[in-house]
């Protein structure tokens, strides 16, 4: 019996693609090398474009921090992390920190 247009799990239903795709565990992706290069050609192709849309100067001011550094301040201390924080990042994800 097909759903009433007023009923409301049609719409849902309607929504779904209701595909039922294959399992096959020798499917392997196609992975294709993509180059460093290829990544920053695309990177400062699209940068002109998105910094000229008018919404994200307006985000920009809306979520910048406020705090100016001066990385070549003689007091700044070069970041560092302890050395127990290292061994347990170099441990293995599934460790607990």
């Amino acid at each position: 019996m097909p759903a009433k247009p007023n009923d409301p799990g049609s719409h849902d239903a309607a929504l779904e693609p209701g595909l039922e795709l294959p399992v096959d565990p020798r499917f392997l992706p196609v992975r294709l090398p993509v180059s460093p290069e290829s990544i920053l050609a695309i990177s400062a192709s699209y940068l002109p474009r998105f910094v000229a849309r008018p919404e994200f100067w307006k985000e920009r001011a809306e979520q910048r921090c406020l705090v100016e550094f001066d990385l070549d301040h003689p007091e700044r201390a070069p970041g560092h992390y302890p050395a127990e924080f290292l061994e347990r990042l170099f441990q293995g994800a599934g460790s607990a920190l």
